[in-house]
């Protein structure tokens, strides 16, 4: 699309003209293109807030990820939770008006309903972002941030 976010935009106005309907196409249009030219046994996605919805959705039966890891999620719908069919890491905040308690708490009930293979770590005083924008001088961020990161390789590194 050409225009990535600035901290000074407007989000809301920002996320008004990238939606599902226009960011969708060119992920899977992206991860299409990569797997026909390189054939990767395997392929695994990350999704950071914004980016959690399009690793989720990936993760379905049809998608193209064979694990997921995402932070923070952010607009990731019931309905794609239920999709889920493979392994998938969930980093979530404490507080999070976002991906709050009850959908966190949801989430867990469909992907072990679904026996689908997860980890949900919850950071207590880490809020949302606190993954690519949390305050590192605040102890409990920092070691949020720098585990999520671990974490990550180490989940991946099991597939």
């Amino acid at each position: 699309m050409g225009d990535p976010i600035k901290p000074s935009d407007d989000f809301q106005a920002w996320l008004e003209k990238h939606g599902s309907s226009t960011t969708r196409p060119i992920v899977d249009s992206f991860l299409a293109q990569l797997t026909k030219e390189k054939s990767p046994k395997s392929l695994f996605g990350i999704g950071y807030c914004f980016g959690a919805k399009y690793c989720i959705q990936n993760l379905a039966k049809d998608g193209y990820f064979t694990a997921g890891a995402v932070a923070h999620p952010s607009f990731v719908s019931v309905e794609e939770v239920e999709a889920v069919t493979k392994p998938v890491l969930i980093s979530a905040a404490e507080t999070d008006s976002i991906f709050p308690e009850e959908l966190r708490n949801k989430t867990i009930q469909i992907l072990a309903a679904n026996k689908i293979r997860y980890q949900l770590d919850l950071f207590l005083g880490a809020s949302h972002g606190f993954s690519v924008k949390g305050d590192l001088s605040i102890p409990e961020v920092k070691y949020a941030k720098e585990k999520v990161l671990i974490d990550q390789v180490y989940f991946f590194s099991q597939f």
